[in-house]
């Protein structure tokens, strides 16, 4: 890369970089995982210092676009995926995924799988349930 900028006629400069993790290549399926749970590490942070209760960040993963109100308290084994969007004062976990779900204020979900699903203010859903689209 750097002989074909420079063959262009463009200078090529070092830079230092506070942040490794901001420049690192991905070569292989090891450093593919190292990355994902940094990235996942620093959105979880995040999530904790604008109020949110994550009991054990190691076992939770949340993707960038989720939103959850404050309050919340994520227990482990709980995965946040796609556009989810969680209220405040919530309950969520253990062991449970929700892909592209709302959840209102005040709900508890427990034991649940859900995907594309709304969850309304103060529910209580599951243990072990399984929440999808309703077919067309």
């Amino acid at each position: 890369m750097i002989s074909i900028v420079r063959r262009d006629g463009h200078a090529v400069h070092a830079r230092h970089v506070d942040d490794s993790a901001l420049v690192a290549g991905v070569n292989d399926r090891v450093q593919l995982a190292e990355l994902s749970a940094e990235l996942n590490r620093r959105i979880v942070a995040t999530h904790q210092l604008a109020g949110v209760t994550v009991v054990d960040p190691a076992t939770t993963w949340i993707d960038v676009d989720v939103s959850i109100g404050r309050d919340t308290v994520i227990l482990p084994g709980t995965q946040l995926l796609g556009r989810t969007r969680i209220g405040g004062h919530c309950t969520v976990g253990p062991d449970t995924t929700l892909a592209d779900v709302t959840v209102g204020d005040a709900a508890s979900v427990i034991r649940t799988h859900g995907t594309s699903a709304s969850i309304g203010d103060g529910a209580v859903v599951g243990p072990f349930a399984y929440l999808r689209p309703a077919p067309c």
